[in-house]
């Protein structure tokens, strides 16, 4: 349960503990018509204030008489987890870039997690000097009270994450000396670097390039590796639809109501390899994704997103002292993630 754990503390970021969010989405406001162009472009100077809540959980069935060396043996047959987080960012503008980009001070206040673990409940907070040293969270506690770099461009595509080197640093440090290499240096630069841009993408939507007007929608379709299990990837096809469903009014401020949605559908089931045959005899993964994007400065005002994911694997030996050995595991995990501006 530790990768679980890992993989998922890693997914939320947030800002100071501010009174409450800018707006409320179960509050109509009054809807307007008209045709955007949302662009990212808030003011030099502005600071905005987020909050991110995570809710993660999985259930996970194994079979295994196959793999019978190193940490498979403790292998359990019935496995789940809940994880959730809430952490808080403040962001502020610092200047314009070239080509409409814009530069931004990233500031992760504070970050606060629970793990249960089959009924065993752990949780840590980053401004819990015990918890910041703890290995288990030491990789994400390590984040908060660091400011970072970030360069958007208008539409909301990442062209540059930096001024994190301190927290590769801080974390290099702490390895022991046979650990301390350029290869570990470059691999903790790029697993922070990464970490970063995923969280951050919670905050600066992909915005479309073309005018928006009520019932607008753009979809894409495309082939792609998923990795399903590790690392086995299925060839999959790839279903995304974005549609602004209205532009609607609350308080001083006009927003963007929009939607949008991925669908994962395997073109192969069958990994047929030498040594092993692995088979998807079942997967569905669907997402979906309803946020508020200021007109004025297209900056997100809330969000709100789901992924369910179920699969069931099998990998079989084709080996002859392996013969009928096999492993199955069957797994239903479903993650929320929920982005507010705080005022």
């Amino acid at each position: 349960m530790k990768n679980i754990f890992f993989i998922c503390i890693f997914i939320s970021v947030s800002s100071s503990v501010f009174a409450q969010p800018v707006i409320d989405p179960s509050i109509s406001g009054k809807n307007v018509g008209g045709i955007y162009h949302l662009r990212l472009k808030p003011p030099t100077g502005e600071r905005y204030y987020y909050k991110i809540s995570t809710k993660s959980q999985v259930s996970i069935k194994n079979a295994n008489d196959l793999f019978t060396e190193g940490d498979w043996p403790n292998l359990k047959p019935n496995d789940k987890a809940m994880i959730t987080n809430t952490l808080f960012i403040t962001l502020s503008v610092r200047s314009g870039r070239i080509h409409s980009a814009t530069d931004f001070q990233i500031s992760i206040d504070s970050i606060h997690n629970s793990v249960d673990d089959n009924g065993i409940i752990t949780s840590y907070t980053s401004t819990r000097h015990e918890d910041r040293i703890n290995p288990l969270f030491a990789k994400l506690g390590v984040l908060a009270g660091y400011n970072f770099g970030a360069i958007y461009d208008s539409t909301g595509s990442s062209k540059d994450i930096y001024a994190f080197y301190n927290v590769v640093e801080e974390i290099y440090r702490q390895l022991p000396d046979s650990l301390r290499t350029d290869d570990e240096w470059n691999t903790l630069n790029n697993q922070i670097s990464s970490a970063l841009k995923e969280n951050f993408s919670n905050i600066f939507l992909s915005l479309p390039e073309e005018a928006v007007d009520i019932d607008s929608s753009f979809s894409s379709s495309a082939k792609e590796d998923y990795a399903v299990w590790s690392t086995l990837n299925f060839p999959v096809q790839k279903d995304y639809k974005l549609q602004a469903l209205r532009f609607e009014v609350q308080g001083s401020k006009t927003y963007a109501v929009l939607a949008e949605s991925t669908v994962l559908d395997p073109t192969e089931r069958v990994l047929d390899e030498e040594e092993y045959k692995t088979t998807l005899p079942t997967f569905t993964y669907a997402q979906k994704k309803i946020f508020y994007v200021d007109l004025q400065t297209g900056m997100l005002a809330y969000s709100n997103e789901t992924v369910d994911k179920a699969y069931s694997l099998k990998i079989e030996s084709k080996l002859a002292d392996k013969e009928g050995k096999s492993f199955a595991t069957v797994q239903r995990s479903k993650q929320e993630i929920v982005v507010e501006q705080m005022k």
